[in-house]
């Protein structure tokens, strides 16, 4: 049986560009890559803080104006981008009229006690939501694509994986300033491999624990090694990034030190 969101539509509206288009940019030609390119529908969450630190006493006041502040942005923001306050006309062109872009104010049920465990007692607010649209689209998929040799429908899962972007900043071993200028992101990817199985076996909170594995092994800077010629040309550097614990039991493989030199490790 497919897990439920409860989502509860607060607020509805229509938000408009800040200022009028021009007239002479009413019509937007489309280009004939736009034209024929595929439409593809792109899913999207972004998550915000329910409220600041200092704010935990008033969180409905502290998500109202932070509400208000995204649709002034939004406002601000179409003004510039003025074809996405606009409707498609036809195939070729946008009229860009201004009737604005639509914004939805929604609430969703509390999941994080729902899929604590064990293995995660204190699941992340990311890690609750993701788990479940992880599990949907697992049956969905399956439940739309799965048929046996007699043509009737059947609900047995397919290998998925469920990616998260980080930044990485916030992780580093060295605190990082917010503002430090370079692309610092990762890709956690967590891997659900029961093909075959009935989407029954799908448990949420088994789902959050390979999110949250994935989710650790990024935070263990990168576990990728990274070969460079040694300065007399004649060898290959490796430099390897693992925890202290890891770190140990790698450095003391007798395997690699039969074919390798081990340097000082580099202080943090």
């Amino acid at each position: 049986m497919a897990t439920q969101i409860k989502v509860e539509i607060i607020e509805r509206q229509t938000v408009k560009t800040s200022s009028p288009t021009p007239h002479h940019l009413r019509n937007y030609k489309l280009s004939h890559f736009d034209q024929t390119a595929l439409q593809i529908y792109i899913p999207l969450l972004l998550f915000y803080p329910n409220a600041p630190a200092d704010a935990i006493t008033n969180n409905v006041m502290a998500t109202d104006e932070r509400y208000q502040h995204l649709m002034q942005s939004l406002t601000k923001t179409l003004t510039h981008f003025y074809p996405l306050a606009g409707r498609i006309k036809g195939h070729a062109m946008i009229e860009c009229n201004d009737d604005g872009a639509e914004l939805v104010k929604a609430r969703i049920a509390a999941l994080q006690s729902k899929v604590a465990s064990s293995v995660v007692p204190k699941p992340t607010r990311v890690e609750a939501i993701s788990a479940v649209i992880w599990k949907c689209q697992n049956e969905a998929s399956s439940k739309s694509s799965s048929s046996n040799i007699l043509g009737t429908r059947t609900s047995l899962l397919r290998p998925s994986f469920f990616s998260h972007a980080m930044n990485t900043r916030k992780i580093a071993v060295l605190p990082l300033p917010e503002d430090l200028v370079g692309n610092l992101v990762d890709v956690s990817t967590a891997h659900y491999s029961h093909s075959g199985q009935s989407t029954s076996v799908i448990d949420l909170k088994g789902v959050v624990a390979k999110i949250r594995g994935a989710l650790v092994e990024v935070k263990e800077l990168n576990n990728i090694p990274v070969l460079m010629d040694t300065r007399d040309g004649n060898g290959i550097e490796p430099w390897v990034n693992l925890s202290l614990e890891k770190m140990a039991l790698f450095e003391s493989n007798e395997e690699l030190l039969a074919y390798a030199s081990r340097n000082p490790r580099v202080p943090y």
